[in-house]
């Protein structure tokens, strides 16, 4: 039996993929970096008093997007394996229930 959370979680997973693979990692690595560099940004100036510099201004950016990229990869990963397990698991209750009727009959 499916339950309420795992009904909005096929909901909301069937509208991500709709949208498609390539919207889905566009959408929060860039979203997802722009915030990560957010945090870091104030983390560096105005909590470990690090000085202004080009090479701070570009690396943090960059290595925030490839976080994001990577934990957004590991994210789509996570919830199709989450669908296909619920998919599977209702599957074999259908086919349980299926045989337990075939053999009362």
């Amino acid at each position: 039996m499916i339950t309420s959370e795992e009904k909005r979680f096929i909901r909301y997973w069937e509208d991500q993929r709709e949208d498609g693979q390539l919207s889905y990692f566009l959408q929060y690595t860039l979203v997802g970096g722009f915030i990560m560099s957010l945090f870091v940004f104030i983390a560096i100036f105005f909590f470990l008093n690090f000085y202004v510099s080009i090479f701070i201004l570009i690396i943090v950016p960059v290595s925030c997007i490839i976080a994001s990229s990577l934990l957004t990869h590991y994210s789509w990963v996570k919830n199709e394996k989450r669908l296909r397990r619920i998919i599977k698991r209702e599957v074999n209750e259908g086919r349980l229930t299926d045989e337990a009727a075939s053999h009362t009959v």
